[in-house]
């Protein structure tokens, strides 16, 4: 005699020889589309919950209390995280002076593979296109000892 199994989604007794074919047929896979069209995912509470049970949970103790967990997380997380930016590179030491342009060196980056420098004009300049015909010729020199070094460099061109 063949084991026969119960089908939650048809709530149908069918016989283990014939499941496959059972999962497979047209009845069975209706009735799994009209159950999945019924059920809602609240992702609050992380539970499937059927349509016509939907405002009860939303009404309930536990998607309540859930909820406030929630809001008070958020409100904690707003709280601590400040907007001013905490990762501005500290320029302090002068790498260089040119009658022209100051140029300052920050500290290294973590991995330190590559300097960061501030290339500050003493005059006023309108444009960055005349430092950056000038940078050249200003750091020739310095700019072949850092990439010896270095496998990188950034710069910031300050404008005043």
């Amino acid at each position: 005699m063949d084991k026969k199994k119960v089908c939650s989604v048809c709530v149908k007794e069918v016989s283990s020889s014939n499941w496959r074919k059972h999962l497979k047929s047209k009845r069975h896979q209706d009735q799994v589309r009209r159950q999945t069209d019924r059920q809602l995912h609240c992702w609050i509470c992380d539970v499937v919950v059927d349509r016509n049970d939907w405002l009860d949970h939303l009404n309930s103790s536990s998607h309540n209390r859930n909820t406030k967990i929630l809001r008070d997380n958020l409100l904690k997380k707003d709280k601590g995280v400040s907007s001013a930016r905490t990762n501005k590179r500290k320029f302090e030491t002068h790498y260089f002076e040119t009658d022209q342009y100051i140029v300052e060196k920050s500290e290294e980056a973590l991995e330190g593979c590559f300097l960061t420098l501030r290339v500050t004009p003493k005059r006023e300049i309108g444009s960055v296109l005349v430092i950056k015909e000038e940078l050249p010729q200003l750091m020739e020199e310095k700019l072949q000892k850092i990439l010896e070094e270095k496998l990188g460099l950034k710069l910031q061109l300050v404008l005043r």
